[in-house]
């Protein structure tokens, strides 16, 4: 097909986006909409559709403080991510996440809270920015609540939803508007714009190794494969944040035998509470403060450190060591990530399919724990001794572990698994104007074409909780509106 002249095959329709942007832009609200038609183009079956904002904690960022707020953005985001970032896009993004409470409880009815929450309190403007900046419901984090509202919502107006839709090409009028896409089973016209809502990369190997800084596995939908970004490549589109994803925020296991389309997606792993844990590198060493503040991620570098000497990342696959008394906690129901709510796999009871798989190993000593494992068993067994030690002490010299979150591992049988760290999407793609607009190399917008969340997300370096969904409501919304106000692009 002649993707700047061919139009016959397009089914006609206004404005191509992903669900979220979908309902941001106004579906429901005819004054939003210009009266405008949606179609929303997705690539995961019906069943396995919402991307990462449907398995995320459903926390969204809505800073109240609007001044304090955009120099909070700009001091986290470093002076190095904002050479090229221009003033008028972290402004429009912050005015409008500053709506997205009021719009969410418009929109769907939950029950809200807004609470005060700041990932960087060690940041000069976090202290006004933390006031009342974070949107989550009532009912509590996780479970897809707000997802499943705002699906909800969407399905009962006239947008129409195509589903098993890789989008393939984009399509392009003879002056350069974005008129269309191409998928693998159709084309779609867009009569007046079209809103890339595609998320990340974070499922495409290839991309993760040449763009990102270290090995991971990922959390949430196995559909975020790059695909669009591979399009926008071909097209002179200028990108931004490519190194930057939301770095290793959970730990998690990587269990053989499961779906192939899953095997990078991390099966949740992560002690939450003050239970008997710690962690040891490939070496047997313990090597940080496990219960490090959280920070997205961010609290905790050390495992990501690179030995240059040895040329490797030592600490990558890691390993973490606990009794008997912490099993329970693994096999919790889980309120987030994609295995869990979608894939509805989980911890097994006792660990049985792990310790099965040969991902979990268990035994009646350190020593036993460290020959399965392969591990330097003296070394190994110098760090659990001295950990129990510090943890009985409650004082932790070495790395400086708060005594009322260490617990000795006390009586076998002890547990060892080998688990990654776990990032939650990456955030890099076609770079963005106030507007939405994605632009060219040149910094000239192309016309018709928009983005909106994860996919040329603004987000740089330190990363904002909440901040994703944040940037998918707020420019989804900006998106949408500017597209649907548009005069029409009719074929000729």
């Amino acid at each position: 097909m002649d993707k700047t002249l061919d139009r016959r095959a397009f089914v006609k329709g206004a404005l191509v986006t992903g669900v979220a942007a979908t309902v941001t832009a106004g579906a429901g609200d005819q004054r939003r909409r210009g009266g405008a038609s949606v179609i929303v183009v997705e690539k995961a079956p019906e069943a396995e559709a919402g991307g990462n904002s449907r398995v995320s904690a459903q926390a969204v960022w809505t800073p109240s403080e609007i001044e304090a707020t955009i120099r909070y953005f700009k001091e986290i985001a470093t002076d190095y991510h904002l050479i090229d970032m221009p003033d008028a896009v972290v402004e429009a993004f912050i005015n409008e996440a500053a709506k997205n409470a009021e719009w969410l409880i418009e929109q769907t009815g939950l029950d809200i809270a807004v609470v005060n929450s700041i990932e960087y309190p060690n940041a000069p403007s976090s202290d006004l920015a933390r006031q009342s900046c974070m949107a989550m419901p009532k009912d509590g984090l996780g479970l897809s609540i707000i997802w499943d509202a705002l699906m909800a919502k969407a399905q009962s107006t006239d947008i129409t939803f195509q589903f098993e839709a890789p989008m393939t090409d984009l399509v392009f009028s003879p002056e350069g508007e974005a008129v269309g896409i191409i998928t693998e089973n159709f084309a779609v016209a867009a009569n007046k714009g079209i809103v890339i809502c595609s998320g990340g990369f974070e499922n495409n190997e290839a991309m993760c190794a040449n763009y990102l800084r270290y090995p991971a596995l990922f959390w949430g939908t196995p559909y975020n494969t790059g695909d669009a970004h591979q399009i926008c490549q071909r097209y002179d589109i200028d990108f931004w944040h490519m190194n930057s994803a939301t770095p290793g925020t959970r730990i998690g296991l990587s269990m053989p035998g499961q779906e192939a389309k899953y095997d990078r997606i991390s099966l949740d792993f992560e002690f939450t509470a003050s239970t008997a844990f710690f962690w040891v590198d490939k070496y047997g060493q313990r090597f940080m403060n496990e219960k490090n503040e959280y920070m997205h991620g961010y609290g905790r570098d050390e495992i990501f450190y690179v030995d240059g000497m040895k040329m490797e990342w030592p600490r990558l696959p890691l390993w973490q060591v606990f009794d008997e008394s912490s099993v329970a906690e693994l096999t919790r129901n889980k309120r987030s990530g994609w295995l869990e709510l979608v894939g509805d796999i989980n911890i097994s009871n006792a660990l049985a399919a792990e310790i099965a798989a040969g991902v979990v190993f268990k035994a009646d000593s350190p020593e036993g724990l460290a020959e399965q494992a392969g591990l330097d068993v003296s070394a190994f067994v110098a760090a659990f001794n001295e950990y129990n030690g510090f943890a009985l002490a409650g004082d932790d010299p070495g790395f400086g572990r708060d005594a009322a979150r260490m617990t000795a591992l006390q009586s076998p049988p002890y547990y060892i698994a080998q688990v990654f760290p776990v990032m939650v999407n990456t955030n890099g793609g076609p770079r963005r104007n106030e507007q939405a607009q994605i632009l060219r190399t040149d910094g000239s917008p192309v016309p018709r074409l928009f983005s909106a969340g994860e996919f040329g997300s603004v987000w740089a370096w330190f990363y904002q909780g909440g901040g994703n969904v944040s940037e998918c409501l707020a420019f989804g919304r900006i998106a949408g509106c500017n597209a649907a106000a548009l005069e029409k692009w009719m074929p000729s």
